[in-house]
């Protein structure tokens, strides 16, 4: 109970400290937002919390006395919290951007710009945001924090943790990608395995208050991302383009990046009515482009989903307020093949020499299309945001191996070298397993301890399968009802995984 009164005092006390700055409240019933919930929504009424500037104040004052220093927190004057407070910082924001050169000759186009977020500590835009969040939960005094299900929001929250001396705790699907994880292991991170978007919720909501979640709603969080339109605004020196391209996952970094447009527009440094807000989605997984009254696509199953995962979200929170956000700027969303996907993560690295992870790469894979259909005109001014590096998502399907390599030749050789890898005991255990049975993740836990005396945790044997999988030598082969009537994943052996352990078992002769 002490803690409760202590997370009121201290938010209390901060809101009255900046009273004279900003104000917070609901959008959900338009009241002052005293608490906030786990899940960075308002506790009245779960609605999302918005943060106002007292932006009246600043129209008279000349634009060099706004911003101060360098990154995110050069921006403080339009951000919740001032660089005096000692920020938990890594040195994130400050990032490129390019003119593009190659890539804008290939696409026809003179007026591209590629703004690089690669280039962030964790190698993701989503730093921006959690600095801000993080120095937040460390002024009120919290020492534990949370946050569930983006592999990105995960590793950086991590990260920040383990640079403020707090412990993390990241709740994580099976299927997250193993770089990422790497990362949150590399940075301390207590794992936990959840099965779904509201499994992790109510994790985070039980775990009280004594715990500060951090999600792509928190306020602090939000406001944090807005930088990134900011800081592209100053570095065209207040000129606005025609149109910015983002990839929607939750769609927090769209609305935010127009949030910022709008909130500079008032203050008098730009003219944001000729900002296209334009989103891109992945084919299957795109509710923002359905919503806005695109051709309905055929759903598909969140385990079928192997690229760009980071936006393979099937109920955004934010879809009406990113849905308001691409409408009021006159903009659109698109959705995009994994194919196209693909491509657009070799092209945008050969061309230009950025990385992208598959997620971020998609802008320039829905540029290509919006070219294609005449809804982009080759003329226009265009940003396209690239979020995060390739490096947290490196395309591993055989389909893509030989796009990269360029040859089937060179590629047959490459994966060769999979399938010959020496993966362990208990990569060879579950793959003798598979062998001789399909089996579901459980199971297959229950066999490398009885069979194997191999005694690990589920979590850790699904992310072995996950690396299997990546390497092509296991699949998902069958979904089946189980005795309690629910559904679960049934694992088999590729032909490359009945290869690889005929070749091991010619080794051991």
């Amino acid at each position: 109970m002490a803690s409760i009164y202590r997370f009121k005092a201290l938010l209390n006390l901060y809101i009255m400290k900046r009273r004279q700055k900003m104000r917070i409240s609901c959008s959900g019933c338009g009241k002052k937002a005293k608490k906030i919930d786990q899940l960075g929504l308002c506790s009245e009424c779960g609605g999302m919390i918005t943060v106002h500037y007292d932006l009246e104040r600043m129209r008279d004052k000349p634009k060099e006395s706004f911003f101060h220093g360098t990154g995110v927190w050069r921006y403080c004057s339009l951000l919740p919290l001032s660089s005096t407070d000692s920020p938990v910082s890594l040195g994130e924001g400050g990032t490129s951007l390019l003119r593009s050169q190659r890539l804008g000759e290939i696409l026809g186009m003179s007026k591209l710009h590629l703004k690089n977020e690669t280039t962030n500590p964790t190698g993701s835009f989503v730093d921006r945001g959690t600095t801000i969040e993080m120095t937040h939960a460390r002024d009120l005094g919290y020492r534990s924090i949370a946050c569930a299900l983006s592999g990105n929001l995960s590793a950086s929250v991590a990260a920040y943790a383990a640079r403020a001396g707090m412990s993390s705790e990241a709740l994580l699907l099976p299927s997250i990608d193993l770089a990422k994880l790497y990362q949150i292991v590399a940075y301390g991170a207590k794992i936990s395995q959840v099965k779904n978007q509201t499994e992790a919720e109510r994790k985070l909501i039980a775990m009280g208050e004594e715990v500060h979640c951090i999600t792509s709603q928190s306020p602090f969080f939000l406001e944090g991302i807005k930088t990134t339109g900011i800081e592209m605004l100053e570095q065209m020196n207040w000129h606005p383009p025609d149109r910015i391209i983002v990839s929607i996952g939750s769609g927090a970094h769209l609305m935010m990046i127009w949030k910022a447009m709008k909130e500079l527009e008032e203050i008098g440094l730009i003219n944001a009515s000729r900002v296209k807000m334009t989103g891109v989605q992945m084919t299957g997984c795109a509710p923002i482009v359905e919503a806005l009254g695109k051709k309905k696509q055929a759903s598909r199953d969140e385990n079928s989903v192997h690229l760009a995962r980071e936006i393979a979200i099937h109920h955004p929170h934010m879809t009406e307020r990113v849905i308001e956000a691409i409408k009021d700027s006159g903009g659109t969303a698109i959705a995009v093949e994994e194919r196209e996907i693909i491509d657009a993560v070799q092209l945008l690295a050969r061309a230009e020499g950025i990385f992208a992870e598959p997620a971020a790469a998609a802008t320039i894979a829905g540029l290509k299309n919006l070219l294609e259909e005449r809804t982009v005109e080759r003329n226009e001014r265009v940003i396209c945001v690239i979020t995060g590096t390739g490096l947290k998502e490196p395309v591993t399907s055989a389909r893509a191996l030989r796009r990269f390599a360029g040859s089937r030749k060179t590629a047959i050789k490459m994966e060769k070298r999979i399938e010959m890898l020496d993966l362990g005991e208990t990569k060879e255990s579950i793959l003798h397993l598979l062998k001789a049975k399909d089996d579901y993740g459980y199971g297959i836990w229950k066999g490398l301890k009885q069979e194997e005396n191999i005694q690990i945790s589920v979590v850790s044997v699904y992310q072995h399968i996950s690396e299997l999988e990546a390497a092509d030598l296991v699949r998902k082969d069958r979904i089946e009802s189980s005795p309690k009537r629910r559904n679960r994943v049934l694992y088999s052996l590729t032909p490359r995984g009945k290869r690889y352990l005929a070749s091991r078992t010619d080794i051991e002769k």
